[in-house]
């Protein structure tokens, strides 16, 4: 994996935490410039925000960093 690839892997999990978003059960990684999130989101058990309102914050955030072309979601959404 490339340094580039590496950090966007990295920028993308770091947003997630940012917004209290759980990952632990999802992969990402990154081919491309497309980064690709697959498995399980939920929300970090004690907080209460509408998930899917966030991971459009946490898309739009992602997509404008330089190199980023798109983001391919692969996922269910547990409350």
């Amino acid at each position: 994996m490339s340094k580039e690839t590496a950090a966007m892997v990295r920028f993308m999990e770091r947003e997630c935490t940012k917004r209290n978003i759980d990952i632990t059960r999802a992969v990402i990684f990154a081919s491309g410039g497309t980064i690709y999130v697959n498995g399980i989101i939920k929300k970090i058990r004690g907080h209460t925000f509408d998930l899917e309102h966030e991971l459009g914050i946490v898309t739009r955030v992602v997509k404008s960093k330089p190199g980023v072309q798109g983001i391919v979601y692969d996922i269910d959404i547990r409350e």
